[in-house]
């Protein structure tokens, strides 16, 4: 759809208000699940959640924005069960965070487009995006308006760009550190001869999800750039893979469910790969500090395998 003066982004955002609008009584039941603890895949975002356990430990009194956050408040829900106590959940609709307040499952809420936030500057320690921000049309301006909103920094949880090394889908060369062999096109047989230790990998096409939106990712790179932009002091990364199969909303995560296995089997296959350097890693953790963070905090990251890079300061600017 490419209309003269067509707004996508508004298009967009209005495809993911009505499909909340228009959940069926079959999809309640999947949705529902979104609320257990018990299930593989309360497991798989337990996996996810625990990246946040280093700033609730050093900020136990913060207070928290969750953004994108319509699975019921889950991610707000996860704070506050691990003794958050200021927390407020947002999402583009309020169809399913609504339900959750009147539940009792988050505190408050408040809808909201992530690129347009309605707060001051400042107004929250922290904000907290998981698994949302690659929905947004332009995200970009989402996670400026993240990083305005925050006192201390923002926290990205979402999925690793794949393609990050990638200069045209033919040339798609990446280093790696283990394998002597040399695997490439005919095309490109002449810049493998002027390097060594190099593998081929596929170009990962762009992909779209049923509500219409492209499929965002990010990567290390492209936050270190916002950073420096902002003249920002710190940032952090961790880096896991994860798998999904059909049923996991409703499967115990019980160590005798063959299809907890098959995810579990899955990942660790992931992990192999990608710590040899054949696939990268499938989710990004991205902590952004607008402050230097305390010696113990950093202790506590490294800790809990995170790589940090404390930033160079704008020279021509004085604070």
């Amino acid at each position: 759809m490419n209309k003269q003066g067509f707004n996508f982004w508004s298009y967009s955002y209005k495809r993911h208000i009505d499909r909340e609008k228009e959940i069926t009584e079959k999809e309640k039941k999947w949705i529902e699940s979104w609320k257990r603890f018990d299930t593989v895949d309360a497991w798989r975002h337990k996996r996810m959640y625990t990246h946040l356990l280093p700033l609730i430990a050093n900020y136990p009194d913060s207070s928290w924005l969750t953004i994108g956050d319509g699975r019921f408040g889950t991610d707000s829900n996860y704070l506050i069960r691990n003794g958050i106590k200021n927390v407020l959940t947002t999402s583009i609709s309020d169809v399913l965070i609504k339900q959750a307040k009147e539940e009792g499952f988050i505190q408050n809420y408040k809808v909201e487009n992530a690129e347009n936030l309605s707060f001051e500057e400042n107004s929250f320690d922290f904000v907290l995006c998981k698994e949302a921000y690659h929905h947004f049309p332009r995200p970009m301006l989402a996670l400026y308006e993240m990083i305005r909103v925050s006192k201390m920094g923002v926290i990205l949880i979402e999925p690793n760009d794949p393609n990050i090394e990638v200069k045209t889908p033919d040339k798609t060369i990446i280093p790696i550190q283990s394998k002597k062999r040399w695997q490439a096109t005919k095309d490109y047989i002449k810049d493998l001869l002027k390097i060594t230790r190099y593998q081929y990998n596929k170009y990962v096409e762009p992909a779209y999800e049923e509500s219409g939106n492209y499929i965002f990712s990010i990567s290390e790179r492209e936050i270190e750039k916002v950073a420096l932009g902002l003249n920002l002091p710190f940032i952090a990364f961790n880096k896991m893979n994860d798998s999904y199969l059909q049923g996991v909303e409703f499967e115990k995560a019980d160590d005798d469910s063959p299809l907890f296995k098959k995810i579990k089997k899955e990942i660790h296959k992931q992990d192999i790969s990608s710590e040899r350097g054949s696939t990268a890693y499938g989710i990004l953790i991205t902590i952004i500090l607008k402050k230097m963070p305390e010696n113990n905090f950093i202790e506590d990251l490294q800790k809990n395998n995170f790589k940090f890079q404390i930033l160079k300061r704008n020279p021509y600017i004085k604070e």
